[in-house]
């Protein structure tokens, strides 16, 4: 069985890439914006993520949150991710974030303590990219401003 992996991706649409690489392969500027606005998106979503992120004892999870950006010349993607493992009683290792966020049937979780305590922790990691898409709005504006400005020099 194959491990499930709590991962948020977020990619530029792959023909908008192409049409856009035709015309500024050689403007390292306008990649270096776009890198920009890849990371201030992930850098939104950890910090939502850590709001969220049910707290143990041991903090694992939410010291385990990370992210990563393309480091390719044309960045297309940055990810999110919380990949803390834990060992069950029979002695097997599974992906504890992923319990959280899943939690049904069997096993449901809930909050220990804070503002949530005692609600479920069902969707606490898909929740986390509510304000997204306004966030990555605003951050465009900003980078076609930028990238305005530049080109107009």
């Amino acid at each position: 069985m194959a491990r499930k992996n709590l991962s948020m991706a977020m990619e530029f649409d792959q023909l908008t890439l192409k049409r856009l690489q035709s015309v500024v392969r050689t403007d390292l500027g306008f990649w270096g914006e776009v890198r920009t606005l890849l990371k201030e998106s992930a850098d939104h979503l950890e910090s939502n993520l850590q709001k969220n992120v049910p707290i143990g004892k041991t903090r694992v999870l939410s010291s385990s949150i990370k992210q990563s950006i393309d480091q390719g010349r044309t960045p297309l993607w940055a990810k999110v991710t919380a990949d803390a493992e834990r060992t069950s009683a029979n002695g097997k290792s599974f992906r504890y974030g992923w319990a959280l966020q899943s939690s049904k049937g069997r096993f449901i979780y809930h909050y220990l303590s804070g503002r949530r305590s005692g609600a479920k922790t069902l969707g606490w990691f898909s929740r986390s990219r509510r304000g997204l898409a306004k966030k990555q709005k605003q951050l465009l504006e900003r980078m076609a401003t930028r990238m305005q400005r530049r080109w107009a020099a």
